[in-house]
């Protein structure tokens, strides 16, 4: 039998939600507060009795089901192109982190994502197959699903396994009946990297005429409504001749850098207003709509770079750590000199450590990279590499 109930852990977490309802906010700072609050819980109770039984369309269909939130998970749009007949094809990234820690035969869900008018979740569930291996070993089978069943769109799966080869779905099935339908795709771990791993995900959704959105329902919809509409801002950031209006208590509240400067006696508190002179205004803007609405729309590598010196400069932690995941996911022949470079003056080990590791694999290609030349200049990161090769040799 699988695991019933929930554990102490979850009820205490569910108790903290309960006193966290039951706080009034008296101020806009407060409600700003109770906001964060709840996006660092991001947990989502259903009042029901929970059972799980083995099989996979009990756990995934049925309409008493708890799902616990997948709370180290992190949902990308990684890229947008037109396919046949007129229809657009939107690719997003799902990262789950260190997936195999995840206990067996639960399903989890995470993330909203808006189908034209239609709100659907991602869906998790990790399930033992009850069958062995050449070795002996338990073999574990993964279930990625999207619910609920989306009609408008073709929704498709895949996986990074080994070798950073994209690994199609072994089968896909359709769970439920009417509304509650689930569109669901089977993967066997064994085609994953070794443990621990974080699990990649792409997920591609083939539309025509409708619109597809990543949503986040964690924040109030008073910072969505104030960020869209703009009214009562009573400061300004400005980028050479491009002005964001904006509220001084929005920015004090998501940074402690931005907090001093519009609270002390410096320029900023006088004139109401902040230059900024060290980063683009498709940059400076992504940064507003994130500390309004908790989102940034990093769509190339370029972007998440400028948004990384931001994030470190005004000390806006949560974007910085999406940023870093999102460069961690996009290491490429194109990327990997400017991903090493930026992880190397931030102090990112996790980071260099997975550029370093794909450019002493690809060695022979970055060397014909035209931004080469300007990289060797380097010298201590160029001996990183050659520090790693030679390890891979004598390893």
């Amino acid at each position: 039998m699988f695991m019933t109930g929930m554990s102490k852990e979850l009820s205490l977490q569910k108790s903290s939600q309960c006193l966290l309802q039951a706080f009034v906010p008296n101020s806009f700072e407060e409600k700003h507060y109770i906001s964060k609050l709840y996006k660092e819980m991001s947990l989502i109770f259903r009042n029901s009795t929970v059972e799980f039984t083995r099989s996979t369309r009990d756990v995934i269909s049925t309409d008493k089901i708890f799902d616990d939130e997948l709370l180290d998970s992190y949902l990308f749009l990684h890229d947008v192109y037109n396919g046949e007949q007129n229809k657009t094809i939107y690719v997003l990234k799902w990262l789950i982190i260190e997936y195999s820690l995840i206990p067996c035969g639960t399903s989890y869900a995470c993330h909203y994502i808006r189908i034209g008018e239609k709100l659907h979740r991602l869906r998790f569930l990790q399930q033992d197959a009850c069958t062995r291996d050449d070795n002996h070993n338990r073999e574990f089978k993964i279930f990625l699903g999207l619910s609920p069943f989306p009609s408008e769109a073709k929704i498709h799966f895949s996986i990074l396994g080994k070798g950073n080869k994209e690994i199609p779905p072994k089968d896909i099935k359709t769970i439920g009946k009417r509304s509650s339908r689930a569109l669901c795709f089977e993967f066997s771990e064994k085609d994953l990297p070794p443990q621990p791993a974080d699990l990649v995900v792409f997920l591609k959704i083939t539309v025509e005429k409708i619109s597809i959105a990543i949503e986040d329902h964690s924040k109030l919809p008073d910072l969505e409504s104030l960020y869209k509409e703009r009214t009562f801002t009573d400061a300004t950031i400005v980028v050479g001749e491009k002005q964001f209006h904006v509220h001084r208590v929005v920015l004090a509240a998501a940074s402690p850098v931005l907090s001093r400067m519009f609270q002390s006696e410096m320029k900023e508190k006088a004139d109401r207003s902040l230059k900024i002179e060290d980063s683009s205004a498709h940059a400076v803007g992504e940064l507003v709509k994130y500390l309004y609405t908790g989102k940034a729309n990093i769509l190339t590598v370029d972007l998440a770079i400028d948004l990384l010196y931001l994030a470190d400069k005004y000390d806006i932690s949560s974007l910085k750590k999406e940023v870093v995941i999102y460069l961690g996911c996009n290491v490429s022949l194109k990327t990997v000199l400017d991903i090493l470079s930026v992880a190397d003056r931030f102090c990112l080990r996790n980071l260099k450590s997975t550029a370093l590791d794909f450019a002493t694999e690809n060695l022979s290609s970055i060397l014909k990279l035209p931004n080469w030349k300007e990289f060797r200049s380097n010298v201590e990161l160029v001996d990183c590499i050659l520090k790693c090769i030679s390890k891979m040799k004598h390893g």
